[in-house]
């Protein structure tokens, strides 16, 4: 029913104009003149082509013109009895369509462009986009406000973090200051204070004697309360054999907000940054270590060129994309660098650089690439995992480290007793005993930073 209609509409669009048109152009003057509703299912195309398939067809196509149609002359209707045929057809064909999805009944659809029913759907189908505009504008306020306040509390939970983070370590300090001072007074008093001492001790068996007394026990229950008190007390833990010793960490200078300030020398070693550490990539730590990317440290060594002389190595951690990349290189000669994926490898390399020298192997080669680096320092380290993201490494082991009472600088500062990474121990080794070792006459990048101007 629906196809009869647009072939009605279409054959007095073609009668009124009297020449071939293209459908598009059909369809257009049938919906500005309101013969056909643009809901229909059925579109004219579909109609037109069934149309001209028939052998007693209305229309025919027009040769080497595709898409245009034209009445067959036969077929041409009188204008004045057209239109109430279309408007026939569209009243019955209403009548028979059924509820459309909406539960509209498709005669409430059928509305010319001019009709009051159709101003007045515009009308509220105005208004409802102009509400949802309103609402749009208002979710998009809304969530620029609540950015902001994430932002807002990222700043005060960043500034809380730093600020627990200087209150841990002036605590540390604090509590290091306190123990030297109580060692000081309990050795001072060990010589002269020994009457006070018995004297404090005789008072609280005094106290217990009382105590017994009051309650009236007899000398067998005293021997029971006694070892008593004896089992309460706490006992001694037994250090078992095989355990390596204390780690203990030296007090380092610190700013105003509790970060440390470099660089920090310890001994042989200065370390000049400890970079960041790198979580997305478990290549960057392991069960002992952390490797942050853009370290930096210095170490004095034996040169590959003369190994009786001293030289400046520069140690760096970089991030090469995959995993860390790290570089050795020594400062009287820039153009070799050793490097490697592994500390151990770039270690190795340079203690074969060193033999290679000498032709023969006067360094064991045992590579210790994380305490050449300084890595495995206790002080090093208790930093390093006091970074942001190091709890985060989930193959990682955490250390467990004593604060000492004295800072790094006065403290005998702990350094690895192997000849590979020390390198008094390796002057001390049989191959080295007939070369006395001198000191580098150049001035190295490590006595240029650590020289005071008041001194130069």
């Amino acid at each position: 029913m629906e196809e009869e209609l647009w072939i009605l509409a279409a054959k007095q669009v073609l009668s009124q104009c009297h020449e071939p048109l293209h459908y598009t152009e059909i369809k257009r003057r049938i919906l500005d003149k309101g013969l056909v509703t643009p809901c229909l299912k059925t579109t004219l195309e579909d109609a037109l082509f069934k149309e001209i398939q028939k052998q007693n067809g209305r229309f025919r196509s027009v040769l080497n013109q595709p898409g245009v149609f034209e009445l067959v002359k036969s077929e041409i209707p009188e204008e004045q009895g057209l239109l109430p045929d279309i408007q026939q057809h569209t009243t019955q064909s209403l009548l028979r369509s059924p509820l459309n999805s909406d539960g509209v009944m498709a005669s409430q659809r059928v509305r010319a462009p001019g009709s009051a029913s159709y101003i007045i759907n515009q009308e509220k189908y105005k208004s409802k986009y102009k509400k949802l505009k309103h609402q749009m504008k208002d979710v998009i306020f809304i969530n620029a406000a609540i950015c902001d306040e994430v932002i807002r509390v990222e700043d005060k939970v960043q500034k809380a973090k730093d600020e627990r983070r200087y209150l841990l370590a002036r605590l540390l300090q604090h509590q290091a200051h306190d123990e030297s001072l109580h060692h000081q007074v309990s050795g001072s008093s060990s010589g002269s204070g020994g009457k006070h001492t018995a004297q404090s001790i005789a008072q609280i068996l005094g106290e217990v004697e009382k105590r017994k007394k009051k309650t009236g026990l007899v000398p067998g229950p005293r021997k029971k309360m006694a070892k008593e008190l004896l089992d309460d007390m706490p006992k001694q833990k037994v250090k078992k054999k095989g355990l390596t010793g204390r780690r203990i960490v030296h007090q380092i200078p610190l700013d105003s907000l509790g970060r440390p300030i470099f660089p920090i020398e310890l001994g042989f070693l200065t370390v000049y940054c400890l970079g960041e550490i790198v979580v997305e990539r478990a290549t960057f730590h392991s069960t002992e270590h952390i490797y942050p990317a853009g370290f930096c440290s210095t170490r004095v060594y034996a040169s590959i060129h003369k190994p009786e002389e001293h030289c400046l190595y520069t140690c760096k951690i970089i991030d090469n994309g995959s995993g860390p990349r790290f570089e050795m290189s020594p400062e009287d000669a820039p153009e070799c660098v050793f490097t490697g994926p592994t500390a151990n490898e770039c270690h190795l390399k340079l203690l074969k650089a060193i033999n290679m020298i000498r032709r023969a192997e006067i360094v064991p080669l045992t590579p210790k690439g994380a305490e050449f680096f300084g890595l495995s320092h206790p002080t090093i380290q208790n930093l390093i995992q006091s970074c942001p993201g190091a709890k985060k490494c989930s193959n990682y082991k955490w250390q467990r480290f004593e604060v000492s009472r004295l800072p790094a600088s006065e403290a005998n500062v702990h350094e690895v007793d192997e000849p590979t990474v020390n390198i008094d121990t390796l002057y001390a080794l049989p191959a080295f005993a007939s070369i006395r070792p001198t000191s580098q006459s150049q001035s190295s990048l490590r006595t240029l930073l650590t020289t005071s101007p008041a001194s130069s």
